[in-house]
């Protein structure tokens, strides 16, 4: 699977009532598909990451403190959330939650990564 997530990229969070109508869409059911049809990846399905009360869900704390940070490239915006949030630090990758004895889903990239795929932080 490609690497979704651009190091060295500039991404910015889209305006806020775009970010609305992506949350009422997934909300909606709406899951990203390859051309036969499949949601893709297929953990996407089976662990639901996306789901309202879910930690993927767009809504949910994580990912509105990452939008809430504007533009950055994953680096710029991880010293932004952990400088915002010095009483909740977030490791940066999976090697990095290790090292802390902290979850590896629990990592920074993860939820940049589902917050690209949704369409909630793009490219510049």
């Amino acid at each position: 699977m490609p690497n979704i997530v651009n190091k060295h990229a500039t991404y910015e969070a889209v305006a806020p009532h775009l970010r609305n109508s992506i949350i009422d869409r997934i909300n909606a059911g709406w899951r990203p598909r390859d051309n036969k049809g499949n949601i893709t990846p297929k953990s996407l399905k089976t662990e639901r990451w996306w789901d309202i009360g879910k930690t993927g869900h767009p809504k949910s704390t994580y990912p509105t403190r990452i939008y809430l940070l504007g533009n950055g490239t994953p680096l710029e915006l991880h010293r932004k959330y952990n400088e915002e949030y010095p009483d909740d630090p977030m490791p940066y990758n999976q090697g990095e939650a290790k090292r802390l004895n902290k979850s590896q889903k629990h990592a920074f990239i993860n939820y940049i990564r589902e917050l690209i795929k949704q369409g909630i932080f793009r490219a510049l």
